[in-house]
């Protein structure tokens, strides 16, 4: 019952974030985190810290993004059947935000791990934008 509220809790956040209410759709995100871990569903815990990490990125909450990332990867990472675009998706994520903060050595590590799982998914604007951040990163 705590996963049919939480999955319609998401969409909620979804078309909000879509309408660009960031901030409701950051308070929808929350709450079905909140069911998730009760219910103790890793999969879609991870998937929705993951976005709650991407948001808060955009909103520029770094400390928090960061966190966010860190326990969605851990998640994703102990999953034995992961999907391997949600966990590009972290890593891609979590990539962009170390690159903005300046650490480098992680964010090309995150990115390159990011690109071949996207490569492997057949997603070209995933591979693209690994390939134009590692450019960017060596520049550096």
């Amino acid at each position: 019952m705590s996963s049919e509220r939480a999955r319609a809790i998401t969409a909620t956040g979804k078309r909000e974030r879509d309408s660009g209410a960031l901030h409701a759709a950051l308070k929808c995100y929350r709450e079905a985190e909140a069911l998730y871990r009760l219910e103790g569903t890793s999969g879609c815990l991870a998937h929705t810290i993951r976005h709650i990490a991407d948001m808060d990125r955009e909103a520029g909450n770094i400390a928090t993004s960061e966190q966010a990332y860190r326990e969605s990867l851990s998640l994703y990472r102990e999953l034995p059947d992961v999907r391997r675009l949600d966990l590009a998706n972290a890593l891609n994520g979590f990539a962009t935000l170390l690159a903005q903060k300046d650490d480098a050595a992680e964010a090309v590590l995150l990115t390159c791990e990011a690109r071949e799982l996207y490569s492997a998914e057949g997603v070209v604007p995933g591979v693209e934008e690994g390939t134009e951040r590692l450019a960017r990163l060596s520049d550096e």
